[in-house]
C-alpha cells in the first residue's frame, strides 16, 4: 500500500544519510575533494556532486556516476566509497546527479533528469 511504500522510502533515505557519518564514508579521508549541490540550470532540483582527487592537478577526465539503486534507493556509502576510490584511482572527476526516487516520481523522471544533466 501506499504508507507501507512511504515508510520503506523513508528508512531507506535515513540510513544512507546515516551510512555518510562513518569515518570511512568521508571523502578527505581519502584524498578526494567534494562540491556538493552544484546548480547546473534553473530548477532548485538541478543539481549534482562533484568528486575530484586532490593529489592530482587538472585537467582531470570525467565520469558521469549513476549508481545502481533501481531510481528507487538514494545513494549508499557502498557506492560513496566506490566513487571516492574511482576519483583517485583514475585521476578524474566524478559527476553524481541527483535525481527524483519512486515512489514520489516515476522510474522514468530519473532518466529524463540525469541525460539533461549530461548534457548541462
Amino acid at each position: 500500500s501506499r504508507w507501507q511504500t512511504a515508510i520503506s522510502s523513508a528508512f531507506f533515505h535515513s540510513l544512507s544519510r546515516a551510512g555518510r557519518l562513518h569515518p570511512d564514508a568521508d571523502p578527505k579521508r581519502h584524498g578526494v575533494a567534494v562540491e556538493r549541490d552544484v546548480r547546473y540550470g534553473t530548477a532548485a532540483e538541478h543539481v549534482l556532486d562533484i568528486y575530484r582527487p586532490i593529489a592530482h592537478p587538472g585537467p582531470w577526465p570525467v565520469v558521469f556516476y549513476v549508481h545502481g539503486g533501481a531510481f528507487m534507493s538514494p545513494i549508499d556509502p557502498f557506492h560513496l566509497r566506490y566513487v571516492t576510490r574511482l576519483a583517485t584511482t583514475l585521476g578524474a572527476r566524478i559527476v553524481l546527479p541527483d535525481y527524483p526516487l519512486a515512489p514520489t516520481h516515476s522510474w522514468r523522471d530519473a532518466p529524463a533528469r540525469a541525460t539533461h544533466e549530461s548534457e548541462a
